[in-house]
C-alpha cells in the first residue's frame, strides 16, 4: 500500500522533471567576421562608418550572450533606425 502511494507521488514528479530538461535546437555557430560582414550588409545605406557600427552592435551581441541571428540583428537595426530618425 505504502510503496503504491510513492509509486503515484514520484511518477508526476518524473514526468515534470523529463519536461524540463528538453532543449531547443542547437544554433549554429557564426564567426565574428561572418556576423560583421552581414550587419554591414544590412545597415541602411546613408549610415557612416558602417564597420564602427558592426563593431558595436556584435560587441552588444556577445556581451549580453544574445545570439546573432539575422532575426535579431535586423530588429536592433530597425529600431536603431526608428530611434535616431
Amino acid at each position: 500500500m505504502y510503496s503504491t502511494r510513492l509509486l503515484f507521488c514520484l511518477i508526476p514528479l518524473w514526468v515534470l522533471a523529463g519536461c524540463s530538461t528538453s532543449r531547443g535546437p542547437q544554433q549554429p555557430e557564426r564567426s565574428e567576421a561572418e556576423v560583421k560582414a552581414q550587419i554591414v550588409r544590412l545597415l541602411p545605406a546613408k549610415v557612416s562608418d558602417r564597420n564602427g557600427w558592426a563593431q558595436d552592435i556584435y560587441t552588444a551581441f556577445d556581451t549580453q550572450k544574445i545570439y546573432p541571428s539575422t532575426e535579431n540583428i535586423c530588429a536592433v537595426l530597425a529600431v536603431t533606425e526608428q530611434e535616431s530618425t
